[in-house]
């Protein structure tokens, strides 16, 4: 068996899991796709060696700004096989759950990287116009763990499902630790923030769905 037809495989299994989505509502969509270590594995190998940038913040004159976002940041086009897969996933998500108007990427994928104390990611929400087409904007966003929850102390998703829960703690934000192979499928306009790190090493992959403005 080559090594192509074992990630594929690999692959098939992962669409299989879909089925067990653990949680859905109206602001937060969470799959655990059972994505094969050795499929993380491959994404890593594959994209690390590309050009690393510090994460930087704002669509428009997009500046670094490490008191709001710390982290490193890998350009993914959105034709690559793994932008596929994700792509997959939220039309999922899409169909079950959110029934937006979806028609294609809103920008490239970004692999990110946390990996020095303290690197993190304040409150902030993705809304943002479409960077591919006029008139269209984003509307849903997705992240994909590539890291296991034991290879790094820290570094939670907190999902503020309203303004209040911005108050770290609030009774109704939705603060998790991603294990290898989640995903985590939200509105853009939904406030969120990673805590900084503490210690090991956080890899995501994230992408931004979108289509016409909403009416």
């Amino acid at each position: 068996m080559t090594g192509s037809t074992i990630l594929g495989t690999k692959l098939l299994q992962v669409g299989k899991n879909l089925s067990n989505e653990l949680a859905k509502n109206t602001e937060l969509y969470k799959i655990p796709s059972a994505l094969p270590k050795e499929v993380a594995e491959a994404i890593v190998k594959q994209y690390s060696g590309l050009d690393t940038e510090e994460a930087t913040v704002k669509t428009e004159d997009p500046i670094v700004d490490k008191t709001v976002r710390s982290c490193k940041a890998i350009g993914l086009h959105t034709d690559c096989w793994v932008a596929g897969m994700m792509a997959h996933f939220v039309h999922c998500a899409n169909k079950q759950t959110f029934q937006y108007d979806l028609k294609q990427w809103s920008n490239g994928i970004q692999f990110l990287i946390y990996d020095n104390p303290g690197d993190h990611y304040d409150w902030h929400c993705d809304v943002a116009d479409d960077s591919f087409t006029k008139g269209y904007v984003r509307k849903l966003t997705v992240i994909l763990s590539l890291s296991s929850k034991d290879d790094y102390e820290g570094g939670e998703l907190d999902l503020a499902m309203t303004p209040t829960d911005m108050v770290d703690g609030f009774a109704n934000s939705d603060r998790m630790k991603l294990d290898l192979g989640d995903v985590i499928i939200f509105p853009t306009d939904s406030l969120h923030k990673v805590h900084p790190l503490i210690s090991g090493k956080r890899m995501v992959l994230i992408g931004w769905m979108g289509g016409p403005k909403f009416v």
